[in-house]
């Protein structure tokens, strides 16, 4: 078996926490924006979690448990729409962003598995206002 490259740390900033990738190598703490991606690791923001305000506080959501990731081919919407719900399927949060989901769709339950989690949860009065999720690709090295 192969080392991890990554790791995730816990941290607590402004309001927020969650989870950082860390690459092992270095120590080093990597931005969400710049997660390497040829590793397998993404992040993006939950779009419409404003909608889903009730569903966003139930503690299925909070950092560091795992999401699952539902295409809704039949949204009158976007077709592409993927719905991010908690692991048991019974909740939804909101949906990956559009262009995102639009290169993701047509592979989703048949190309590489994908696994998701809630990375960084936001709060403003103690509610829960904002969710992060990290997509790690089928062969992603990390330790979390």
């Amino acid at each position: 078996m192969t080392d991890p490259l990554y790791e995730l740390e816990p941290r607590e900033m402004d309001g927020s926490r969650g989870f950082v990738v860390r690459r092992i190598m270095d120590g080093q703490r990597l931005r969400w924006q710049t997660l390497p991606k040829r590793d397998g690791l993404e992040s993006f923001n939950v779009a419409g979690t404003s909608h889903q305000s009730e569903a966003l506080q139930d503690p299925s959501f909070a950092a560091g448990n795992p999401l699952s990731l539902i295409p809704e081919p039949l949204n009158p919407h976007d077709p592409n729409a993927i719905g991010v719900w908690n692991s048991q399927g019974t909740l939804q949060v909101g949906y990956l962003p559009r262009d995102y989901a639009a290169k993701l769709a047509s592979g989703l339950g048949t190309g590489p598995k994908l696994a998701a989690m809630a990375i960084w949860e936001t709060f403003a009065d103690s509610r829960r206002v904002g969710l992060r999720v990290l997509i790690v690709h089928e062969g992603a090295l990390v330790r979390g």
